[in-house]
Parts: C-alpha cells; structure tokens; sequence
C-alpha cells in the first residue's frame, strides 16, 4: 500500500518545480508563438474557439502590458461563450486569466481566477503553483506595506520628537 505521506511529499515537489517553470516561463520571450497564434485568429472570418483560445494565451505570455489586457478580455469572452460547456477551456481560461493579471502584479485578481480555477479542477498542479506564487506575492507585498508604513511612522515621530525638542529649548 502507498503511503500518504509520501503522495502529499510528490504533489509538493511537483507544485514546487511547477513554479518554477511558471517563473521561468514568465521570463521567456513568445513573440513567434504570437505572430503564428495571431495569424490563425485574424485568418478566420469568425475565429473559432480555439483560435481565440490560443491567440489570448500567446497574448498574456509576452511582456507589453496591453497586449496582456487584450488576452484577458479575449479569455474572458471565451470564458463566457464556454460557461456550462465545456469544463477543460474554462479551467484554463480561468488559469490564464490569472496567470495574465500575476504578470500584470495584479495579485488581488489573480487570486480571484485562480480560486476559480482550482474550484473547477481541484488537483490541478499548475494552477496550485500559480496559487502558490500568489500567495507569496500577496505576502511579500504585504510585509513591504507594513515596513514602509513602520518607515512612515518612524519618521513623522522623529520629526515630531525634533519639533518638540526644538520648541521647548525656545
């Protein structure tokens, strides 16, 4: 018999190495899989699913900020289009929706979709990477916001404390 702790061990280190091909996959540049991606989606008088599909997620692979909105707005109207439909493209819609908005540093969003994602396929080992990541991220942004309101504060005091001092020797 298998033991559990060694299946929660294996689903960890896949999680694990499954962030960081994210991150590496972040730093890559897709500019060819964008331009093939692009010419199937404007190739077709009413682009298929697929087309669309494929075309947004080139778009929120590569590294201009538009580009990745376009991808989104693309995905979310596949997104929309596939409700009810078909489980697999709203899976991944959902994911590349919030790995869009991780790439944009937009952690609040991101966490939203990717919620969503893990909601519809629980044990999906990318999607709990990219959570993972999120979660880091959010955490890290937080620790930042609380040392620079610390800074903030620690200043007004000392400028409080050199006011103080300044007028009583008057």
């Amino acid at each position: 018999m298998e033991d559990p702790a060694a299946s929660v061990v294996d689903l960890d280190e896949r999680t694990q190495l499954m962030k960081i091909q994210i991150l590496q996959e972040a730093e890559m540049d897709f500019a060819s899989a964008l331009q093939e991606a692009e010419l199937k989606y404007y190739k077709e008088l009413d682009p298929s699913v697929d087309a669309t599909f494929s075309y947004a997620v080139a778009l929120v692979r590569v590294k201009h900020e538009k580009m990745i909105e376009k991808g989104i707005k693309l995905l979310q109207n596949v997104l929309t289009k596939q409700l009810n439909k078909n489980k697999d493209i709203q899976r991944d819609c959902l994911y590349y929706i919030a790995y869009a908005y991780f790439r944009l540093e937009d952690y609040q969003e991101a966490r939203k979709y990717i919620t969503l994602a893990i909601r519809v396929e629980p044990n999906n080992h990318q999607a709990l990477a990219l959570e993972s990541l999120i979660k880091d991220r959010i955490t890290k942004e937080g620790l930042l916001g609380v040392a620079i309101v610390g800074g903030v504060v620690a200043a007004v005091g000392a400028v409080a404390l050199l006011t103080v001092k300044g007028l009583s020797r008057n």
